[in-house]
């Protein structure tokens, strides 16, 4: 019984972005809801309804296992393809507003954990919670990962901060990949191409149009030597997490997601790689994959019946954050693609930027939003510790 719903969840973590892509479409849904915010909306509905429609509680252990190495997987083939075909003497040009905007949300990070802090100090592990939240929202989870050992945070806390970013962030996180660029767009100016009209790509041509639509030789190659060469970076890079072990004598994540983004810049220089048809089509379509896991994995039974404080920390926490964050662009004349892309950046790390950029339909800042992404993940741990320590005393 195990084997078989394993193998059946992992076929529907497959299929279903592809036919959840295609209802969209055919109900129009797409005009409002990116393909990414379908895919993880429909996780979440799979993993917060899965005791009615399997009421075995023996499986679930093993169904977000599943979905843990799915999304791991999926995230881990996608980045270095996104980064494979991007053109690295393009996006230096976008640099400058880029980081100025990054260093901003990195500044409304730190402030936002330390003022929620000493706004909430009733909130058993506050500083603790602070400084998690801080790594995660200026690098990712395994920088949550990392300063929950660091501060010796036991077990049960990590699980329910975890579970209140993911339900926080994955709100956020839906807004900026639907609504937030005509939101944004009020206050915030348009994003101007440094290209000219005729150098602009056309966007349709990336629409997470895959399968494609005929299965031979030429279309399906390019994607077998993404594959093989992704492997090859992926390879590297857990050889670099091993060599340079974490604090507790593990293989550090963090050195791994930056082995990852940079072997992968560096085969974006190699002109045959850098122009594989297809591969972009197909890196969107696994972080669609990746959506559906992450919802599934999302479990707010949980922070409802045991973190209700935390999750107030938390959500008090990111709505300071946008906030702030969003006055200071304004107050910069930061343009809205930027400011959603470095956002994106900042709070989300590299497996999400994609997506990102594929809702906003601009190609052009996504390798610049992936790189400051890579930023972040080195920063997040020194700062993470850095506002647990302030916000102790």
């Amino acid at each position: 019984m195990q084997i078989f719903v394993i193998i059946l969840q992992i076929v529907a973590f497959c299929v279903l972005p592809y036919y959840l892509a295609k209802a969209s479409r055919k109900l129009k849904v797409d005009k409002l809801l990116s393909d990414v915010v379908i895919c993880f909306l429909f996780g979440i509905l799979l993993g917060n309804t899965k005791q009615f429609w399997l009421p075995e509680p023996s499986l679930y252990q093993p169904m977000f296992a599943v979905a843990e190495n799915a999304s791991t997987i999926s995230v881990l083939l996608a980045v270095p393809m996104l980064l494979f075909i991007a053109n690295m003497t393009e996006w230096m040009k976008y640099t400058g507003k880029l980081l100025v905007s990054f260093l901003i949300c990195i500044a409304c990070v730190v402030g936002s954990a330390l003022f929620i802090a000493y706004l909430f100090p009733d909130v058993t592990e506050g500083p603790r919670i602070a400084g998690m939240l801080t790594g995660t929202y200026i690098g990712g989870t395994p920088n949550m990962v990392a300063i929950s050992q660091a501060l010796e945070a036991p077990t049960e806390l990590f699980v329910l901060v975890n579970s209140s970013d993911i339900f926080c962030s994955g709100l956020y996180f839906l807004f900026i990949t639907s609504f937030a660029q005509r939101i944004y767009g009020i206050v915030l100016p348009k994003f101007k191409s440094l290209k000219k009209a005729e150098e602009v790509e056309d966007y349709s041509l990336y629409d997470q149009q895959f399968p494609p639509k005929r299965l031979n030789t030429q279309t399906i190659s390019p994607l077998l030597m993404a594959i093989g060469v992704s492997a090859l970076v992926i390879g590297l890079s857990v050889g670099l997490g091993i060599l340079f072990q974490d604090s507790e004598g593990k293989m550090n994540q963090v050195a791994v997601l930056l082995g990852l983004t940079s072997i992968s810049v560096g085969f974006s220089f190699i002109k045959k790689i850098r122009n594989l048809k297809g591969v972009y089509e197909f890196a969107q379509y696994l972080l669609l994959i990746f959506g559906v896991a992450a919802g599934f994995m999302a479990d707010f039974g949980q922070v409802i019946a045991k973190g209700g404080d935390i999750l107030l920390f938390t959500a008090c926490f990111v709505v300071c954050l946008v906030i702030a964050h969003l006055i200071l662009a304004a107050i910069f004349r930061i343009d809205v693609d930027t400011f959603i892309v470095t956002a994106a950046a900042c709070i989300y790390g590299p497996p999400f930027i994609g997506q990102t950029c594929a809702a906003l339909k601009n190609r052009e800042i996504l390798a610049a939003g992936m790189a400051l992404a890579t930023v972040g993940l080195a920063m997040g741990n020194y700062m993470g510790i850095l506002v647990a320590s302030i916000a102790g005393g």
